[in-house]
């Protein structure tokens, strides 16, 4: 079996993290498996070397800017002619490819709102792609039940073309122990960060929400509360599009409150995870929440959205506020700084949890797939 696989978007965040989890899956899978599967993965140099690839593999260059029209006008669909199947892991696959294809729809977050995006002009690729794609796509990959009833709803894709497949989390989440205390130390040395601190991680989107997180703790801060530590924000770019936060920390003065550390090396994530007081998840919409699962893997309680997607992935694991309303959230952030017992017993609920998910299942359960589609030709 020749599968194709496009891994262009692996240095993203939410993608690139589902392709290295995957790949590394397929990796550990094979090994121990009399299946002869040959990839080729098209990638967009620099590949990084951390990056675990599957035993045998073919690489392919493409260097098209992910969205663009050049991206579908010269997609290399001659040079992919020996493999039975694409995978695709984004919406926008390439029109030009008429053999199998498998996609991913993480989540339909540009085609449910569209004023989050730029311009109009995003806003028609988004729609025509989504369109498109679902229709002509053999199976569409999920992450969870709520994306796959979206999907259902909103774009009219037949039940059996969809299949849920959660995601997991890379390996080096761990809890703190002592193997990796040296390892936190520093890191946490790096960036000067207390002893006590919550963390938010995500990209900077406006369904992420954090204008509305800042409001909440500026709201505790002014009250005097004092169990309320810091807030460490990681993972966006401090550009332009960080400037109403900025603002926003600078005309309260609470830039001692608030840090923002910017993208990180990703090795270091695993750290700033471990030495937090908990995390705040304050997404308005989300197709899964990684960092929910990854926060659990580290061994600290979580404060999230009541969103349906985080429910199905931590159910009783997490602490759960309303996204709209700011004194839920208040509530909620005071419970978890004030009350050990609760953070404990969060923590054994979330290590038990997150138990449930592995990139060894993906993997296993995306191989299927590929063996499936590629054996309906041969009938």
């Amino acid at each position: 079996m020749k599968v194709a696989i496009d891994i262009r978007m692996i240095q993203h965040s939410g993608i690139g993290s589902y392709l290295k989890g995957l790949l590394g899956g397929f990796n550990a899978v094979l090994k121990h498996s009399a299946s002869a599967i040959d990839f080729t993965l098209l990638f967009a140099p620099p590949l990084s070397d951390k990056v675990t690839l599957p035993e045998t593999y073919y690489l392919e260059t493409f260097s098209q800017r992910i969205y663009s029209l050049k991206e579908q006008l010269y997609y290399p669909v001659r040079r992919l002619s020996d493999c039975e199947l694409l995978h695709y892991p984004h919406y926008n696959a390439p029109l030009r490819w008429k053999k199998k294809l498998i996609v991913n729809f993480h989540d339909l977050n540009h085609l449910l709102y569209p004023q989050w995006l730029p311009t109009p002009l995003h806003r028609w690729y988004a729609k025509y792609f989504y369109t498109k794609v679902s229709a002509r796509a053999h199976r569409i990959i999920v992450p969870t039940e709520f994306i796959r009833q979206q999907v259902i709803r909103h774009l009219k894709v037949a039940e059996e073309r969809l299949v849920v497949i959660p995601y997991a989390t890379q390996e080096h989440f761990t809890i703190a122990s002592e193997e990796n205390r040296a390892i936190d130390s520093g890191v946490i040395g790096k960036y000067n960060l207390p002893d006590s601190y919550l963390l938010t991680i995500g990209i900077l989107k406006p369904h992420k929400n954090y204008l509305f997180l800042l409001k909440g703790l500026l709201r505790l801060w002014q009250m005097g509360k004092r169990d309320v530590p810091p807030l460490v924000m990681v993972g966006f770019a401090l550009d332009k599009k960080a400037r109403e936060l900025q603002r926003f920390i600078a005309d309260y003065r609470i830039e001692k409150k608030v840090r923002l550390l910017g993208v990180v090396p990703e090795e270091e994530v695993p750290s700033l995870y471990r030495g937090a007081l908990a995390l705040l998840f304050p997404s308005l919409y989300e197709g899964f929440g990684l960092p929910v699962l990854e926060a659990m893997k580290s061994g600290i309680p979580v404060v999230a959205s009541d969103i349906p997607p985080v429910r199905e992935v931590a159910r009783d694991s997490a602490l759960y506020f309303d996204p709209h309303n700011i004194d839920s959230l208040i509530d909620a952030v005071e419970k978890i700084t004030d009350d050990a017992e609760l953070r404990h017993r969060l923590i054994e609920r979330g290590l038990e949890r997150q138990n449930h998910f592995s990139w060894h299942n993906v993997a296993q359960q995306t191989l299927q797939l590929y063996q499936q589609l590629t054996q309906e030709d041969r009938r």
